[in-house]
């Protein structure tokens, strides 16, 4: 299984309010995310991280989060992840699934490569939102944990979403 998600801000407890998080501190936002993470994705499962895993913590303390998550964890650059601390894998993603291209990058962009293809979604953080779908015609997704109950998607239900949302368009 493949799962996406940004935007976890692990050590950055001023994210709570920032945000507008649903948790009392930053002990309890870190264990909520880690259990969510770890309820949902399994030990051969891959999650893409579009960025912002953490932010103002040291190296030791990112391995030790890392090693406590399930799977095999793909990071792609964010504004608030420093190369130093954590092994950026890259800054922009394609990934071909499903006969679906995903374009991954941390930032919604108002192009992208196959941006006019049926078949190509540019999946996103970054803005801390709730909002999944753009309000441009074409397919871009927010992969936030704010847009996703705090917990990494699978690029299947996304595709479902789309999916819905087609159908929904046309009735």
């Amino acid at each position: 299984m493949i799962y996406v998600t940004s935007d976890l801000h692990f050590g950055h407890g001023n994210i709570i309010k920032l945000a507008n998080r649903p948790f009392l501190n930053l002990h309890e936002m870190e264990k909520t995310l880690i259990e969510n993470w770890n309820n949902k994705v399994k030990k051969h499962d891959t999650v893409y991280v579009l960025g912002d895993f953490s932010m103002k913590i040291k190296k030791d303390r990112i391995e030790e989060i890392l090693k406590q998550l399930n799977g095999t964890i793909i990071l792609i650059k964010g504004n608030h992840d420093n190369p130093k601390d954590i092994k950026i894998s890259y800054d922009y993603l394609e990934l071909c699934h499903n006969k679906f291209t995903f374009v991954m990058f941390h930032y919604p962009i108002a192009d992208w490569n196959g941006k006019y293809r049926d078949n190509y979604i540019h999946l996103h953080g970054h803005t801390h939102s709730s909002e999944k779908f753009s309000n441009l015609p074409y397919k871009r997704y927010n992969v936030s944990v704010e847009a996703n109950n705090y917990t990494p998607i699978l690029l299947d239900d996304i595709i479902k979403e789309f999916e819905n949302e087609e159908i929904s368009r046309h009735k």
